[in-house]
């Protein structure tokens, strides 16, 4: 092959991931796909009820994108019994940032991941616990960090050139209200997920087929919601 041809493939390649790259991931419900705009290397955060089938929205998510053809990655702990192929499990019960950014770069049948899913992104740890994770004057602010500190760096130690989703629980979500008023703690996940996630979303069921969604942190900064979107809970094990 000349060099021309391999520069032809090449230019090609480079076109072909950039026009992914500002595809918008699909998701199970179209309302909520135009809403989320979840494309680039957008960090997207979702917030849902302890327990409710809402909790589920990244599996569900990464399943859908996967059969869509989308070469996803998924961490979780609860992967699904239909495993689509090109969607890559990892059960790791604390990952950390390098593994993550190890498999978020594993080939998955001979394509680049172009999805990352984190379901319950409190679980990811550090990945060198012997050192600190931000500078610090003092050995006494080192030590003064806190554990939403650790995770929110933890989070940003994860480097990959495609979108990705991180997902957290609360024992309440109300969308009416701010995210502050529900978890009542700024340590919690949902609010670390504000300081390293556009957009977050807070999502919970108000009907059979329909889901009130906040916006807490906007990607366009002039959305808050509630916003009631068609969500036909999926039949996903």
């Amino acid at each position: 092959m000349d060099q021309e041809s391999v520069e032809e493939m090449r230019q090609q390649f480079v076109e072909d991931r950039q026009k992914r790259a500002r595809a918008i991931i699909p998701t199970p419900w179209p309302q909520l796909t135009e809403l989320a705009a979840i494309t680039y290397r957008y960090k997207a955060g979702f917030v849902a009820e302890r327990g409710s089938r809402e909790a589920k929205i990244g599996r569900d998510i990464a399943v859908h994108a996967a059969e869509a053809g989308i070469p996803t990655v998924l961490f979780t702990g609860y992967p699904p019994a239909r495993v689509p192929e090109t969607l890559l499990i990892d059960t790791k019960p604390n990952p950390t940032p390098d593994d993550i950014n190890a498999r978020g770069r594993t080939l998955i049948r001979g394509r680049m991941p172009e999805l990352l899913v984190v379901e319950r992104f409190e679980r990811i740890g550090t990945s060198h616990p012997e050192q600190p994770v931000l500078e610090a004057d003092s050995e006494e602010e080192r030590e003064d960090l806190s554990w939403g500190d650790r995770l929110m760096w933890a989070v940003r130690d994860v480097h990959l050139d495609y979108p990705s989703i991180y997902t957290t629980v609360a024992n309440k979500v109300d969308p009416t209200r701010p995210l502050l008023k529900s978890v009542e703690s700024t340590d919690h996940p949902g609010m670390v997920m504000t300081d390293v996630c556009r957009p977050v979303l807070m999502v919970r069921r108000s009907g059979p087929t329909t889901v009130d969604v906040r916006f807490e942190v906007d990607a366009l900064e002039y959305r808050v919601g509630p916003y009631t979107v068609e969500w036909e809970p999926l039949q996903i094990r």
